[in-house]
């Protein structure tokens, strides 16, 4: 692990002996950005191969004034980061409030009354909307103004960027997976502060939210009041880890006290091709950025 100016740290730095930088206008570049982390990953939009994962964790609470210095520096300091011929830009926004409307119910206009109904729109920031084809239904959420204005006015300011919501990404993943097993299936996106959390039974979206945590005891309230209102058992929910956690956690173990049928996510995602020296990769870790695929 690498750590740099006492603030963030590189926690997984993989790329492919296929990477070519004269190609960047055959890949697909995807941004995940939040206060939490940030995230690079490349694709190859020919060969649909992971060419490329970064991994940037922050420490502490930033603000995101903070947060898009660390952003300027990587940026600057960063080889191919800073190029403006990708095939693609999208970046996927973390730890911001999100709902999911239906396309027959959507109305352009009402963006802010959508985002009303869960969460005050502070003057710091803008509604954004991106498709969920898999539920034919809009994902509405909020963008940090400062963190639109550097990627579009700045970063690439000679390049359309495609934003989505971290839950956009993650459904559509979820969507486009076999996922083996029981027809019903709780599936858990772990983040450092927040887990987002989807249930799916059989071929259909029953429920997505997010939830806030500082312990591993809010962290298992939120599950079992998920569970509970949907009159889920939890001895016999299939539940399937993603993200930031790891088997030997404090979480882990209380998910496994209180629901048994626990276990990381393990299947590999639908057509996409793993680069070279990209084998050891932990997918489930990333599932969710590298979902973003299925929207291209």
């Amino acid at each position: 692990m690498e750590t740099q100016a006492n603030f963030y740290e590189v926690t997984l730095r993989l790329q492919s002996e296929r990477f070519d930088v004269q190609t960047l206008d055959e890949y697909h570049l995807i941004l995940s950005v939040g206060r939490d982390a940030f995230k690079v990953c490349i694709l190859d939009t020919n060969t649909h191969e992971i060419m490329l994962i970064e991994d940037y964790v922050f420490y502490g609470s930033p603000s995101m004034t903070e947060v898009l210095s660390v952003f300027n520096s990587i940026y600057d300091a960063h080889l191919f980061l800073k190029a403006n011929f990708w095939k693609k830009i999208s970046v996927i926004i973390r730890d911001e409030p999100f709902t999911l409307i239906p396309n027959e119910f959507f109305e352009e206009d009402q963006l802010g009354k959508y985002l009303r109904w869960i969460s005050p729109i502070p003057t710091t920031h803008f509604v954004y909307t991106c498709e969920q084809p898999t539920i034919d239904a809009k994902d509405v959420f909020l963008i940090n103004q400062e963190l639109l204005e550097w990627l579009q006015n700045v970063a690439y300011a000679q390049k359309k960027v495609h934003f989505y919501h971290q839950s956009a990404t993650f459904i559509e993943g979820i969507m486009n997976q076999h996922h083996l097993g029981q027809p019903l299936q709780v599936h858990i996106q772990v983040e450092k502060s927040y887990l987002l959390v989807v249930v799916k039974r059989n071929k259909v979206l029953e429920f997505c939210n997010m939830f806030h945590y500082k312990t591993a005891q809010d962290f298992i309230y939120f599950i079992l009041l998920t569970l509970d209102e949907l009159r889920l058992d939890p001895q016999n929910c299939q539940i399937l880890l993603y993200g930031n956690i790891k088997q030997q956690s404090s979480i882990f173990d209380l998910l496994y006290r209180y629901t048994k049928n626990v276990q990381f996510a393990k299947e590999p995602i639908k057509n996409l091709q793993i680069g070279q020296n990209l084998e050891k990769l932990p997918h489930y870790q990333y599932f969710d950025i590298l979902s973003a695929h299925y929207l291209l």
